[in-house]
């Protein structure tokens, strides 16, 4: 008999060590508060505008020129504009001219429909190369004047020129698209999630990229991760010390346009595995199995030896 409960107390401690293998290697420990992915977002936008600079005019017999700087201003990219009591005709009553340009984000090569109305004395739509692409011209005495053309344009980032000029008397001119949005290039929106959201050393950290650019165009990621550069859109890396890391993503889309967001985020020193683990996850039930298999094996000893002792019949329990 006592070979048979020798042999079940080393079953129960077998049992036990097996069980507790079992729950070291088919659960993962769940760390309190690593909850699911961690959203980061910024958000910019932007619009062209014409930069456009005055100038005294001259007449040369062949054309309107430019010459000596009155001063500078700025325009939405399609207007209705009087000068006649603006901030600088004001002060400089006839014989005036200015020169501006725009940039254009044009997304499909194609015709692009201009106006130029109101036009006194006159004006000029100029390409990027400085070729004329129509001009609205009134003389003395047919003011005011419009033109309109359709203008074929190339896909890509360019520029277009408008020039103004005007001789004596009131002073008008008003620019129109058909489709304004060649005018607009908002910068993408960097978003992006990394996961585990609290992290401890050995982690491999998923970084995923959520950016979106409004205006549809296509887009490049780059990544600084704790001092480490990743052009990927979801990269992943393993911080192998504790402290902070600052992580910074920079989104450009096709025409330059650029947006960078940047976190910090800390690097905890790992835990013992299951230790102060006692929630529902996975941690949890590994805690508690474990607990349960200490119990049956320290069970199962006491057991033993009690009836070891009542069968041999040994000195009796002091009490």
């Amino acid at each position: 008999m006592r070979g048979g409960r020798i042999r079940y107390v080393v079953a129960v401690m077998v049992i036990g060590t097996v069980l507790l293998s079992l729950s070291a290697g088919a659960f993962k420990v769940a760390i309190p508060g690593r909850a699911g992915p961690r959203l980061v977002t910024d958000a910019t936008g932007g619009e062209s505008k014409w930069q456009g600079t005055w100038y005294t005019l001259v007449d040369t017999g062949s054309g309107p020129s430019c010459t000596g700087v009155l001063g500078t201003e700025q325009w939405p990219a399609t207007f209705a504009k009087d000068w006649n009591t603006g901030p600088v005709f004001a002060t400089y009553s006839d014989n005036l001219c200015f020169g501006a340009t725009i940039t254009v984000y044009v997304r499909q090569s194609g015709a692009y429909h201009f106006d130029l109305k109101n036009v006194d004395d006159g004006a000029r739509l100029f390409d990027a190369n400085g070729n004329v692409l129509f001009e609205a011209s009134c003389g003395s005495f047919n003011c005011p004047v419009q033109s309109g053309k359709d203008v074929n344009l190339a896909q890509g980032k360019s520029e277009l020129g408008l020039q103004f000029w005007q001789y004596a008397g009131k002073a008008s001119v008003s620019f129109l698209a058909t489709d304004a949005s060649i005018f607009r290039n908002a910068p993408p929106i960097v978003s992006f999630t990394y996961s585990p959201s609290t992290i401890y050393v050995g982690d491999s950290v998923s970084f995923s990229d959520n950016s979106v650019d409004p205006d549809g165009d296509a887009m490049n990621h780059q990544w600084t991760i704790g001092g480490v550069s990743d052009s990927q859109s979801g990269p992943t890396h393993t911080f192998g010390t504790a402290g902070s890391y600052p992580i910074t993503e920079t989104v450009t889309d096709e025409f330059g346009a650029t947006s960078t967001k940047s976190v910090t985020i800390s690097v905890l020193e790992a835990p013992l595995a299951g230790v102060g683990s006692t929630g529902s996850g996975s941690g949890g039930v590994a805690f508690y199995l474990i607990a349960a298999v200490a119990a049956i094996a320290v069970f199962g000893v006491t057991v033993g030896v009690v009836l070891g002792r009542k069968g041999k019949g040994g000195p009796p329990l002091v009490r």
